[in-house]
């Protein structure tokens, strides 16, 4: 009886043992299965993002293509638009110059007419005027009184000539005066302009900043095609998309910048007299 129970004893710890072995060894199996399945979803995942990003390219690629498309037709109607901005600027400056150009120049003429046809009188006048004080400081009564004579002969006509030129000069001035508000009027309209030229400026700079960063992620995105990594490919071709998004905001302001200088320049060419 007792030796039975040892024997009982014995093999139910064997049995213990070998259930021991077999769980371990289970165990091992499970976890390089786990381990197995973990690298195999990673890969299935990797496999998955990439075949997702290598899709997306093809539609994202043509999205680039037709932005930068716009881009550039974009900039031909800016350089446009902005060489036939430059080209009324300068006609109306040119046609500033010339507002009542023809009447000035004949006023002007007119004063300069008189002066020299009047000079030899009133040199005259003034001469003989300057020798009868002269004669009246020496005290030489007779002499003074000749010259006075002939000083006042003159008079009459010396006052006239003197009233023709400064009625000639009065005349020139005043025209003068008016063609200068006329011409003020016209350079005001045309201030804004400057001021519109500084926006443009500013949204230029932006523009060379943004394309600095956009010749970036093109070469990043180059590279990415070049070692066969599709979704960096995409990240960054997602970014020069975006930038270039950018610039095309940047440029349309530039355009509705160059459009309000054209309005700005019309405005001002309808204050030209005619």
């Amino acid at each position: 009886m007792k030796n039975q129970k040892m024997k009982f004893t014995f093999t139910a710890i064997k049995k213990v043992q070998t259930r021991g072995k077999n769980v371990k060894w289970m165990v091992t199996i499970l976890t390089a299965a786990s381990i197995f399945l973990a690298s195999a979803t990673q890969t299935i995942a990797a496999t998955t993002q990439w075949d997702i990003a290598w899709e997306g390219l093809n539609a994202l690629h043509d999205q680039v293509s037709l932005l930068k498309m716009t881009l550039e037709q974009e900039s031909n109607a800016i350089k446009e638009l902005r060489k036939r901005n430059n080209e009324a600027l300068k006609t109306v400056n040119t046609k500033v110059k010339t507002i009542d150009q023809a009447l000035l120049n004949r006023l002007q003429t007119e004063a300069k007419s008189a002066e020299k046809k009047h000079a030899p009188l009133l040199d005259q006048y003034t001469s003989i005027s300057k020798q009868a004080a002269a004669a009246k400081k020496s005290k030489n009564k007779t002499s003074a009184d000749l010259l006075d004579l002939k000083r006042n002969q003159l008079k009459v006509s010396a006052t006239a000539a003197r009233s023709e030129i400064k009625t000639k000069k009065t005349a020139y001035s005043s025209a003068k005066n008016q063609a200068s508000a006329k011409i003020k009027v016209v350079k005001d309209a045309l201030v804004p302009v400057q001021n519109v030229k500084k926006q443009i400026a500013a949204e230029n700079k932006k523009i060379a900043q943004v394309r600095k960063a956009l010749t970036a992620s093109d070469k990043a995105y180059r590279s990415s095609v070049k070692d066969g990594n599709a979704v960096s490919a995409m990240i960054h071709l997602k970014l020069v998309y975006d930038l270039t998004g950018q610039i095309h905001a940047l440029q349309t302001k530039i355009f509705n910048w160059e459009k309000e200088i054209s309005r700005l320049i019309t405005a001002a060419s309808t204050k030209i007299p005619a």
